[in-house]
């Protein structure tokens, strides 16, 4: 099977969509980074989106904080796949246009980490900063092995990227979930 790094579909504009924090009742902007599952989570967050244009009906919508905002539908097309790997958190967004608010979206957490990245195999530059060393990948190389029933995941030690499988993106496609994008990675 085949894996993917997922993330927003920036190069089509009728599938783009960026909301702003409005209300984050100070919530770290990396909260959902590190795969942990979030307790304590405000209901009242809310964003701030702009549906002139009726952007609004896709289905992934970006924020400022990088965090998933997907659609109810989303959730239910991919239920059986991420039942134990996705914490759905509430918010709402505060559509601008019409002053009119949507609570039709949420959060969505990755919470399944995958111990299967090959940093020897993947395509990166190493940075001093900050004392530490920082490897900046340009092209992940992930271990097939380790990643035998996993659809969605983020990678121990690498946790901002999410992947997916390649059965994972067939089933968003095949029900036309809209705002997504995908790059295959390299299986060792």
């Amino acid at each position: 099977m085949k894996y993917y790094e997922m993330f927003a579909d920036s190069e089509n504009a009728d599938n783009y969509m960026r909301c702003l924090g409005h209300n984050t009742y100070n919530v770290d902007d990396y909260a959902t980074s590190s795969g942990e599952i979030i307790t304590g989570w405000n209901i009242e967050i809310t964003f701030i989106c702009d549906n002139s244009d009726e952007r609004l009906h896709r289905d992934y919508l970006t924020s400022d904080f990088g965090w998933y905002i997907v659609s109810k539908r989303f959730r239910g097309v991919v239920e059986d796949l991420a039942r134990d790997s996705i914490q759905y958190l509430p918010i709402k967004l505060i559509r601008s246009d019409i002053n009119q608010i949507d609570d039709t979206y949420m959060v969505a957490n990755v919470i399944d980490i995958v111990d299967a990245f090959d940093l020897k195999k993947s395509k990166h530059k190493t940075i001093r900063a900050y004392g530490e060393k920082i490897h900046m990948v340009e092209d992940y190389a992930l271990r097939e092995k380790s990643l035998e029933g996993h659809h969605i995941f983020k990678l121990k030690g690498e946790t901002i990227p999410t992947f997916v499988s390649e059965k994972f993106k067939d089933t968003l496609q095949q029900n036309n979930i809209m705002g997504f994008a995908f790059l295959e990675v390299k299986l060792v």
